[in-house]
């Protein structure tokens, strides 16, 4: 018997009324939403999986594939939007800062948001004074860049062929 069968997802209005507490995170969470919905984005271009194959069975995940060769150039530009955006929106003042700061960083030199990207994937060379935060504004920008590519990827990929403990699109480890 499937006890979660009849189990209905709880909505955020009933989640916050049992946690108050997570109110300001859910604002946040809608402003950038907000923020990044504003925002003009490309869509990642969608690879020939066929030339991809053999780094699949090999455990290679997509975005680190140079067979799917997948342009983060336009990802760059949606996270230094997003995040200028949200430089430019009524926050507390401590995540204002932090923002701004994160905006000036992502502007210090050209390569700087190439070297962020990077950085959300796991190379260490890129040093943000709040990696939380652009952890989160960066992921979300990705997110929205991806997804057309993460939805034919997820068709295409064979699940029983992966059986590897890290995510076959990016390479990360699971969340727990």
């Amino acid at each position: 018997m499937d006890r979660n069968r009849n189990i209905e997802p709880m909505r955020q209005d009933v989640w916050l009324e049992r946690h108050p507490y997570l109110q300001r995170v859910a604002d946040f969470q809608a402003q950038v939403s907000a923020a990044a919905a504003d925002i003009p984005i490309a869509r990642a271009h969608i690879p020939n999986f066929d030339r991809y194959i053999s780094d699949y069975k090999a455990g290679v995940p997509l975005l680190q594939s140079s067979h799917a060769a997948i342009d983060l150039e336009p990802a760059e530009a949606i996270f230094v939007s997003l995040v200028e955006s949200m430089a430019s929106k009524p926050l507390p003042e401590k995540l204002a800062l932090e923002c701004r700061d994160s905006g000036t960083h992502l502007r210090s030199e050209p390569t700087a948001p190439r070297r962020a990207v990077a950085w959300l994937f796991g190379d260490e060379a890129f040093n943000p004074a709040h990696p939380g935060l652009l952890r989160y504004l960066g992921w979300t920008a990705l997110a929205r860049f991806l997804y057309p590519l993460g939805d034919a990827f997820g068709i295409w990929r064979e699940e029983e062929q992966w059986l590897r403990s890290y995510c076959p699109t990016c390479g990360s480890p699971p969340v727990s």
